[in-house]
């Protein structure tokens, strides 16, 4: 009997704790995945992006075009679990801040003269209205989906694995090996 009450507890236990990362798994390739999301997309650019650019008519973007469209669907996703999860949203504070930011951000691009850029960031820069709105919106889900001490503990883990792959990357570089250059790393990052 022991023993079988023993498995049942441990069987509800891990079932637990895999619910709870799975609560936040939008949250973890925020913060896991999100500096890997490196693609080339060839953007024609016109009006103030050309002007204010370095006179060419094409950009190679590898680092913000696709991780803009990643943390568009994560954002998403990490909405769709907040509402689908919290029984109750949390009330605190930081919202009149968060708030307060985002209506500067929207005064911000009412008055630019360069609309275009204010809501989609500038070439090489993705942060505009759009993608601040998304990182206020992160924040929401965090606030509300973090509950536990394991959770917290697995978006730190998250962040300090990606943090040290990307040193190790970088130390590599330093002494001229970089990863880029091989063609297993051109391949993934370059469309055909």
């Amino acid at each position: 009997k022991t023993n079988i009450s023993e498995n049942k507890v441990m069987k509800k236990n891990s079932m637990n704790l895999n619910f709870e990362i799975y609560k936040i798994l939008p949250l973890l390739f925020v913060v896991g995945i999100l500096p890997f999301v490196i693609r080339l997309k060839l953007i024609t650019l016109e009006g103030p992006f050309y002007e204010f650019w370095n006179g060419e008519k094409i950009n190679a973007d590898f680092f913000t075009y696709y991780k803009q469209i990643f943390i568009y669907v994560v954002t998403l996703w990490a909405l769709f679990h907040t509402f689908l999860f919290t029984k109750k949203i949390k009330f605190t504070k930081a919202y009149y801040f968060m708030g307060a930011y985002a209506l500067l951000v929207i005064l911000s691009t009412l008055f630019s003269k360069y609309p275009q850029i204010a809501l989609n960031g500038f070439v090489e820069r993705k942060e505009g209205m759009w993608i601040i709105f998304s990182y206020i919106a992160l924040m929401f889900s965090a606030i509300n989906l973090i509950e536990t001490k394991r959770q917290l503990k697995a978006v730190v883990y998250a962040l300090g694995i990606s943090g040290a792959i990307i040193s190790v990357i970088s130390i590599f570089q330093y002494y001229g090996m970089d990863i880029f250059v091989t063609e297993f790393a051109k391949d993934l990052m370059i469309p055909k």
